[in-house]
């Protein structure tokens, strides 16, 4: 057999890959928390709606999503993930269509919103990475990593687009722009995002701490490694993206002009960008023992950066934060495929990502509590702070996975759909 290279992989694996990467751009990731901003004036004075209100809907859009997650896992392990991408793809397009047509009022945008969070869920990096863990191993988390940065690319150039629409033609042509961002991954999904070839070597590993044959998502997250692993990530989420949206007023706090103070923010989101292709590059050739302390060590760097004010070092402050955000997804979605069997890896990448979400809402909560109660950002700096060290202990009890270099193993196509029912639990019964 044919040893397999990381070039090997992608001359095989490219379209998949490619059809992932515009996927995850065109999806709920991609296109809402970027864009939804752009609206928030506009909608307020064609119907009222207030910032709470606007801040809220966007609340309950990440809860819809993140508790729709499970069922999403549940149907791309059990049919595949081309399926459900292809109907959030759609979902979404249609919300969009909705809120440029026919939502008139604070409650009609609220519950459109709501839909949109339970529909698209499948249209993030849930469906993509499962399909991209399957095509690739030895380049698996640069591969993962490309596909996460497709997220970067399109928060960078759609709002561009979409702010020179709403000024152009009015708020209502920025939904249909939006829209139609959103339905143009469907061809490509359909024609590309495939599973390994049929009757395929593809070099893939599956392992769980417990025997292959034994191996049911509810055994899985039983283990250490599953709670150690989700806990890992959502510590991370909780603390070091509420920094990221905050990060413009320490800066205001700290009297920095404000075009320097958004220049700086620009570098976060070049870093999120190109630390996504970094990250997923080291995380083929670096443990994670070594590589999540790195991350983590420069993020609270960071912190002590900002909380003692030297405004020449900021800059190198807002690349280390941009570093931080962007390795949590793409390490989240490595290791679910390292640690766990591919045939479970869509139930548990999106409990993973639910809860990770989840806890990426509430950062900038809690941050802009800490502000209200001792009027500055100092004391959440060194809280965040403080935290680095701890994760840098969990990272540091991660296990083995792995050794890319042993032989791959051979797998079959598609799903066993012959396997009792009982082997695939609902989410509701897990």
């Amino acid at each position: 057999m044919p040893r397999v290279t990381k070039w090997s992989e992608l001359r095989r694996g490219w379209r998949p890959l490619a059809a992932s990467v515009w996927g995850t751009g065109a999806g709920l990731a991609g296109l809402v928390i970027y864009n939804l901003g752009l609206f928030a004036n506009d909608l307020q004075a064609a119907f009222g709606l207030s910032r709470t209100a606007f801040g809220a809907a966007i609340l309950a859009l990440t809860i819809a999503s993140a508790l729709s997650m499970p069922l999403v896992g549940w149907l791309i392990d059990r049919f595949d993930a081309r399926l459900p991408a292809v109907i959030s793809a759609a979902g979404l397009s249609l919300c969009f269509l909705a809120l440029g047509t026919v939502t008139r009022s604070p409650t009609a945008y609220f519950l459109v919103l709501i839909v949109m969070g339970g529909v698209s869920a499948a249209s993030t990096a849930v469906s993509y990475s499962r399909v991209i863990a399957t095509w690739f191993e030895r380049g698996r988390g640069l591969a993962l990593g490309m596909t996460q940065a497709g997220i970067g690319v399109s928060s960078a150039i759609v709002p561009l687009f979409v702010a020179r629409a709403i000024h152009d033609h009015g708020w209502q042509s920025g939904y249909l722009l939006l829209s139609a961002v959103s339905a143009s991954s469907i061809p490509l999904v359909l024609l590309w995002l495939r599973a390994r070839p049929a009757n395929g070597t593809v070099s893939v590993r599956e392992r769980v701490p417990v025997a292959e044959g034994e191996v049911t998502f509810a055994a899985a997250r039983k283990t250490s490694t599953y709670r150690l692993l989700l806990a890992t990530m959502a510590l991370m989420s909780i603390t070091f993206f509420g920094l990221v949206l905050h990060f413009v007023p320490m800066l205001h706090d700290r009297h920095v002009d404000p075009r320097t103070a958004a220049g700086m923010a620009s570098l976060i989101g070049v870093s999120i960008i190109l630390s996504r292709l970094m990250i997923g590059w080291l995380s083929d050739r670096v443990h994670v023992r070594w590589l999540g302390p790195i991350v983590c060590g420069l993020s609270g760097i960071a912190c002590l950066i900002i909380a003692s004010g030297v405004e020449p070092l900021l800059p190198f402050a807002a690349l280390m934060l941009g570093v931080a955000v962007g390795a949590e997804s793409d390490l989240l979605g490595f290791l679910a495929s390292r640690y766990f069997p591919l045939r479970i890896y869509g139930r548990v990448y999106a409990r993973l990502y639910s809860v990770f979400v989840l806890a990426a809402g509430a950062s900038p909560a809690w941050i802009g509590w800490s502000y209200d109660q001792f009027g500055g950002y100092r004391p959440a700096l060194v809280i965040v702070a403080a935290l680095t060290l701890v994760m840098i202990v969990m990272f540091r009890m991660m296990p083995d996975y792995p050794d890319l270099e042993a032989e791959p193993l051979r797998h079959e196509a598609t799903p066993d759909f012959s396997e009792p029912l009982q082997r695939s639990l609902l989410p509701a019964a897990e």
